[in-house]
Formats: C-alpha cells, structure tokens, sequence
C-alpha cells in the first residue's frame, strides 16, 4: 500500500523501509485514504529526517480494542522541546533551515485525521 508511494523517497535518501511480516492480518475500522495519507506522511518524515543509510521500520501488533502500528527511526532524534512543538500547525521543530522540504503541517493533520478514526498519535524520541 505505501511501497508504491515512499520507494522512491527512500531510495533518493538511501534510507531503507523495512515492515517485517505479522503474524497475522489485522483488520482495523478507518477510512482507508485517510489512514494511508498518515501512514505515508509518518513514512516519509522517517526517511526525510533519517540519515543515508538509515532504517525506517514499520511493525504492527494487535491491542485489546485495536491495533498499533509503530513507525520507527535511526535518525538523529529530537530534544524534549523539537517533541513538544511537533504536532502543532507549522512547526518543523528547528528543521526550517535544514533544506528538507515541508510545511510542518503533515504531523498535525496525522493526528487530527487519527484522533477523528477513533485513534491517538504518539511520539517518542531520544536525541
């Protein structure tokens, strides 16, 4: 589903995308555009603010209720005070003069898009 769209993001940035097989299929409740739009917005923030030669890896596990699915990074990481402006309209989070292309809109309708399915978005990083 997402291959298609962040294959060549990666390859551009040789980063690679990794999402090991689950155990088993998981069926979720969502809109499916709306859920593949924060999917590849999470993907390619991982490969965009990853290091060449870094690893995104994309792993899901069954909760009670639903499923969680986990985008992971090998990238620099983010200070305490990048994570607490991430999810706000406009902010990069001090990327503005990294010459990475965005708007620092892509983190903050994910997680409106997420919370309106019935979801959260969650963070967790260590610089």
């Amino acid at each position: 589903m997402w291959a298609a769209r962040v294959g060549s993001l990666a390859a551009r940035h040789r980063v690679t995308v990794e999402a090991p097989a689950a155990s088993s299929a998981c069926l979720v409740r969502a809109d499916r555009t709306r859920l593949r739009q924060v999917l590849v917005n999470l993907l390619s923030n991982g490969i965009k603010y990853n290091r060449p030669g870094g690893v995104v890896t994309v792993t899901q596990t069954r909760q009670a209720g639903g499923v969680r699915v986990d985008v992971a990074d090998d990238g620099l990481g983010m200070t305490p005070q990048q994570l607490a402006s991430l999810f706000q309209p406009f902010s990069r989070a001090g990327a503005e003069t990294s010459g990475i292309e965005g708007t620092g809109l892509g983190l903050f309708i994910a997680k409106q898009l997420v919370e309106a399915m019935g979801g959260q978005l969650q963070v967790g990083s260590t610089p």
